[in-house]
């Protein structure tokens, strides 16, 4: 890609329509946008261009990163208001097939010993990443690979019965589960969705 980046936003498909196929946003953003973000907001990209496969023999833990919607409040910053909530590092087992050319989703699955307090709604458009385990078992940028952008989470809610829009979904899981269903990412199903979208007219 140019200098310029494209940031997407993932939905969920609307309850009802009996469609399984989550509606993904690209947005196109100019110079002055991205420098706000990396240089106010530290974010870094993902570089697509220079993305290479992970090595599977050594992935069972992926890294699922996004904003709760739960907790959100206001806070004073810089002398304006401003809404902040949480940003989960959450890492779970790699539950599905290994994502690729033809594989268009995937899972991560995992089942803790006690409640770990979150609700993962709202993490959709957060990047997955694959984690290589090494022998020290520390996972670091190095052995980091993005794979996948999630697009539901569950629980929803760390409320009790869950809730939060999830339906009959909701009542599956419980505060020890961790489950997040993920959109795979590469060079070549980016390209799909680019030229798919109305960036291109």
């Amino acid at each position: 890609m140019s200098a310029q980046g494209v940031v997407l936003s993932v939905r969920t498909p609307e309850a009802g329509t009996h469609s399984d196929r989550a509606d993904i946003a690209l947005v196109l953003l100019d110079e002055s946008n991205w420098n706000l973000l990396r240089e106010r907001k530290n974010k870094v990209a993902i570089d697509l261009d220079s993305w290479r496969e992970p090595d599977w023999s050594v992935v069972r833990h992926c890294l699922a990163v996004g904003y709760e919607n739960e907790g959100k409040e206001a806070v004073r910053s810089g002398g304006s208001e401003k809404v902040a909530t949480r940003m989960p590092e959450t890492m779970a087992e790699l539950a599905s097939p290994v994502p690729g050319r033809d594989t268009s989703r995937f899972t991560l699955l995992s089942i803790l010993p006690s409640p770990h307090g979150y609700g993962f709604s709202g993490m959709s458009g957060g990047a997955v990443y694959a984690i290589e385990e090494s022998d020290t078992g520390m996972a670091d940028e190095e052995n980091l690979v993005p794979i996948g952008i999630v697009y539901e989470g569950f629980p929803g809610s760390t409320k009790e019965g869950g809730s939060n829009e999830e339906g009959s979904m909701g009542t599956i899981f419980n505060d020890r589960d961790i489950f997040i269903r993920a959109l795979t990412l590469t060079p070549n199903t980016f390209d799909d969705w680019l030229h798919g979208s109305r960036l291109w007219e």
